[in-house]
C-alpha cells in the first residue's frame, strides 16, 4: 500500500509537470509566500483565514493540514491554465482538493 501511494504521488506530480510546461511559460516568481501576503491570508474560495501552523510531521514527511494554504489554478492546469500570476489564487488545502480540477470555485 505505501509503495501505491508513493508510485500515485510520483505519477501525479510528474502529470503536474508536464501540464505546466505545455500550458505556456510558469512563472518562477510564484511563492506560496508571496501568494499568502498579495492575497491577505484568505482563502479565494470559502473566504476564511488560512492557517499556516495547520501542519504536521510523519516519520519525516510534512502533511499539510485542512486549513493550510495551498496555491489555487483558477483554470486548472489540466484544463489549459497556466502558472502564473493572472491565474493563480490562495486556497485552503480541503477547498482546493474540494473544487479539485472544476473552473469555478465553490458557492460561499
Amino acid at each position: 500500500k505505501e509503495c501505491l501511494n508513493k508510485y500515485h504521488n510520483i505519477t501525479h506530480t510528474e502529470m503536474r509537470k508536464r501540464y505546466k510546461q505545455t500550458n505556456g511559460n510558469i512563472d518562477y516568481t510564484i511563492t506560496l509566500d508571496k501568494l499568502i501576503k498579495r492575497d491577505k491570508n484568505i482563502c479565494h474560495i470559502c473566504g476564511q483565514e488560512c492557517n499556516l501552523e495547520d501542519y504536521t510531521y510523519q516519520n519525516n514527511t510534512f502533511i499539510a493540514g485542512n486549513y493550510y494554504p495551498s496555491i489555487d489554478h483558477i483554470v486548472p492546469l489540466s484544463k489549459g491554465g497556466t502558472h502564473s500570476w493572472n491565474n493563480v489564487m490562495l486556497a485552503h488545502r480541503i477547498c482546493n482538493s474540494i473544487k479539485s480540477d472544476k473552473l469555478k470555485p465553490l458557492e460561499r
